[in-house]
């Protein structure tokens, strides 16, 4: 409803008619999501995040050519997924704070608050790891065990690995199955709370 009119509107000018439509997009983007300079931050940098990404790209081939990348694609994809997941969580932090400043204190941390004590979290007892990061030790293990989990059903998956004929036994599947479905019932989260969206 925004990025399509504007381009087609702007169709004469070229590349700058994609980044204009594609920061005023994301920009109200950023607005719709709440009446804040923090959320039209976020919109601004997702929005530079895609333009950006779009003019560098001829660049950043040519340097994952010569660097040997293209050889490696798994590890070149692997380089990937971690900067998006990195360019994504910093900007979600204008998203998670409640103003600019509180943004800023936060993104300035993660430069200049790292210590020895940084993940004291790993080794404390329950109750510290719960007032550092809000969940248990034994909550935090489940979370990475399920991830780790995910990705690598993604992976085989997307990368068309096949396991032996063995593996494929209906008992053993319906195990797996009945396996996955009382993880979910054992350590799902089913404390009914407010959606996010709802407070804006």
């Amino acid at each position: 409803y925004v990025y399509l009119p504007l381009v087609w509107n702007m169709g004469r000018g070229g590349r700058w008619s994609i980044v204009v439509a594609t920061m005023s997009t994301f920009t109200l983007m950023g607005v719709w999501h709440g009446a804040g300079w923090n959320y039209l931050f976020m919109g601004v940098i997702f929005g530079f995040y895609i333009c950006f990404g779009m003019w560098s790209k001829p660049w950043r081939d040519i340097i994952s050519h010569r660097i040997g990348l293209d050889a490696v694609p798994m590890v070149k994809t692997v380089i990937q997924i971690v900067t998006t997941f990195c360019l994504t969580a910093i900007a979600w932090i204008f998203f998670r704070t409640t103003d600019l400043h509180q943004a800023f204190l936060v993104l300035g941390g993660l430069f200049t608050k790292w210590s020895t004590d940084a993940f004291s979290y790993l080794t404390c007892n329950s109750y510290c790891s719960f007032y550092i990061l809000g969940i248990s030790k034994k909550e935090l293990a489940i979370i990475a065990i399920s991830i780790v989990g995910m990705i690598t059903y993604e992976y085989l998956r997307d990368a068309g690995i096949t396991f032996p004929a063995r593996f494929n036994s209906r008992p053993l599947r319906w195990s797996l199955y009945y396996a996955f479905i009382l993880w979910i019932l054992f350590f799902g989260y089913f404390v009914s709370k407010t959606f996010i969206y709802f407070q804006f």
